[in-house]
């Protein structure tokens, strides 16, 4: 049975602009770079999911949680 090993890795988008505009998004290029540098180094995205985050006392702001996965070799 084949064994793998998982890196959780948290996405989040901008505190500051979040704070001055009240609203943000996601760095579509940063994203894009983390992703291939994960493949390069031989890890799968399995899964994401998108959280609402606490900022500050008053606000949330959201953040992409991905899974990745890469088989084991004993």
């Amino acid at each position: 049975m084949q064994k793998f090993e998982y890196k959780v890795v948290s996405f989040e988008e901008s505190g500051l602009i979040k704070l001055l505009f009240g609203v943000s998004n996601f760095s579509t290029k940063k994203m894009e770079k983390l992703l291939n540098k994960m493949s390069t180094d031989g890890w799968e995205m399995k899964f994401q999911i998108m959280e609402h985050r606490r900022f500050l006392w008053f606000m949330r702001r959201e953040a992409i949680v991905i899974t990745f996965a890469r088989p084991v070799s004993e």
